[in-house]
């Protein structure tokens, strides 16, 4: 007696009413670009600390509640998703909720995170990502490679992909854009512990003095430049900053000829103790292969000018005055 595991497809069927009672429901149909999310409301209870149910075979996307049970399938969300199509679904023991399917555009990246998985260790910022995920689309992959909770290394270049929300979540970043006259110079969060670098390559002065700049695969202001173009960079694995190498004017002056490059104009006394003003100009310039030294000593082009530049010129002028 009472609902039964299996159900009535499309067609005709002679049927008693009195030993069965029939109830006709909408099948589930996913469009495209959207997703459908499956929870199971019967099934084996999760184990503890396990967020989703874990992929079962034989059901056929569900559509065989019986083989779902008969291989333990577990009971809640579940790790499998239902891509876009039509689906012959017990309603009674899988409810299916509709999703947007996640869709990065031109000039954007996808962040990852994931809320299921090994724990992340204590020191990481974000987390390795193993391969043969398909992009975040086939989380029981994901699962059984070790993949971890937390922030994702690899990132999501435009395009659509059909990403499990229960267990990925998906924000959105702008590329970033380097122009002509720039270079990015990049600080990772990720990689080998920078003092390996210094260990090889000997702890004299040199070694120590250029110890934060370092190659690539090592934390730190890595060594290696981008010059002018679009990039994918997953900015929690990497700190941007845009230096310009085109020249660059600084004016003490009373006009000030552009937003945050000038400086009001020198007041010095004169050597028979006149006060004087003074105006003054100067240009400079940064090499592209010179940007990470200039950031591991400074920080930012605006601390070159007001901790570098400014107090030097400002020395010399009253010396010379």
């Amino acid at each position: 007696r009472g609902k039964q595991l299996r159900f009535l497809t499309s067609g005709t069927f002679k049927i008693h009413p009195d030993l069965f009672k029939v109830s006709l429901i909408d099948k589930p149909f996913i469009h495209e670009g959207r997703i459908g999310v499956v929870t199971a409301v019967d099934g084996a209870a999760l184990p503890q600390g396990q967020l989703l149910g874990s992929r079962v075979e034989g059901h056929d996307s569900f559509q065989k509640a019986e083989a779902f049970l008969k291989n333990a399938g577990h009971k809640g969300p579940q790790v499998d998703f239902l891509r876009p199509g039509t689906y012959n679904i017990n309603s009674e023991v899988f409810s299916v909720e509709i999703q947007e399917a996640v869709t990065i555009k031109e000039n954007e990246v996808g962040i990852v995170e994931a809320k299921a998985g090994s724990p992340m260790d204590r020191d990481d910022v974000v987390v390795q990502t193993p391969e043969g995920h398909n992009n975040f689309q086939d989380g029981q992959e994901f699962l059984n490679r070790g993949g971890k909770r937390g922030p994702q290394e690899s990132i999501l270049t435009p395009g659509s992909y059909y990403i499990n929300p229960y267990l990925f979540s998906v924000s959105k970043r702008r590329q970033t854009a380097v122009a002509q006259g720039e270079v990015c110079v990049l600080i990772s969060n990720i990689g080998q512990d920078p003092e390996q670098f210094v260990s090889t390559t000997g702890a004299g002065d040199n070694a120590q003095a250029t110890r934060h700049v370092v190659p690539k695969g090592y934390r730190g202001i890595q060594s290696q430049v981008l010059g002018p173009g679009a990039y994918n960079i997953n900015t929690l694995a990497y700190t941007v900053l845009i230096i310009p190498t085109t020249t660059r004017s600084l004016d003490w002056g009373a006009e000030k000829v552009e937003a945050g490059s000038a400086f009001d104009p020198f007041q010095v006394v004169s050597h028979d103790g006149f006060p004087m003003q003074v105006e003054v100009r100067c240009q400079y310039r940064i090499l592209p292969e010179n940007a990470p030294y200039v950031v591991q000593k400074v920080g930012s082009i605006q601390e070159l000018e007001k901790n570098v530049i400014h107090p030097q010129i400002d020395g010399i002028l009253r010396a010379q005055v």
